[in-house]
């Protein structure tokens, strides 16, 4: 890995930092994201409702972390979740938010599980609104949400960017030959490096109000780097 990268991306990510968290870009709002889903699932309220209640209320505050101009799947769970509610809850709760003891082959497994579950669910109840279809960034985003401890939220394009330039040496994959383990092991290095920058930290923290998360392990952060190293162009003359 070539370390000198690494950390001309993060410290550019901090001299940026309140750029990016101004009123018009306000990329601390995957935070807001991560806390909102959280009271919402964990609370004692959602035993009287529906799952499409549950999941609309959770995920109010994340679309733009998934939707788009082109694309709905937060809307498309709740959708589906109207007409096979049974089957679209089970395939959260016992499948992709199955407990795997942190074998990340098994988390892989059970993504693919539910992506493909999920897709033959859309298939029957809506097979022409394929804008409602999952991919992997919709069920690790969904996985952050739940459990953000243990998980990154992934993004293909941002990631394969991110190994490029800091020349990570593992091939994280695509497709067929994605690797979990790789790009969560990318996401550890940059959690590392994190935690030697303080003045970074405190600069985060101090716009943390009660309506964000508290991301301890700094897996929101190290996802946000990676992230923001693509959309702000944090990787001009690095090669």
């Amino acid at each position: 890995m070539n370390t000198a990268n690494l950390n001309t991306l993060i410290q550019r990510y901090e001299d940026n930092f309140e750029w990016i968290n101004n009123a018009e870009h306000d990329e601390i709002f995957k935070w807001r994201a991560v806390r909102c889903f959280q009271d919402v699932w964990f609370s004692e309220e959602v035993e009287d409702m529906t799952f499409a209640e549950k999941f609309k209320a959770a995920t109010k505050e994340c679309s733009v972390l998934l939707d788009n101009g082109q694309v709905f799947p937060t809307n498309g769970i709740v959708k589906m979740a109207e007409q096979e509610p049974d089957e679209v809850e089970r395939l959260f709760v016992e499948v992709l938010f199955a407990d795997d003891q942190g074998n990340l082959q098994l988390r892989q497994d059970h993504v693919e599980e539910f992506l493909d579950g999920i897709e033959a669910v859309r298939e029957r109840t809506f097979p022409s609104y394929w804008k409602y279809g999952q991919n992997r960034h919709c069920a690790f985003t969904y996985l952050a949400l739940y459990a953000p401890e243990e998980n990154y939220i992934y993004k293909d394009s941002e990631a394969e960017e991110f190994a490029k330039h800091i020349e990570y040496g593992i091939d994280i994959g695509s497709g067929q030959t994605f690797k979990l383990s790789a790009y969560y092991g990318m996401c550890d290095l940059v959690v590392d490096a994190l935690r030697t920058r303080p003045a970074l930290l405190e600069k985060h923290w101090a716009i943390c109000g009660d309506e964000c998360y508290h991301d301890d392990s700094l897996h929101l952060l190290a996802f946000d780097v990676i992230y923001c190293s693509r959309a702000y162009n944090f990787y001009q003359g690095i090669y």
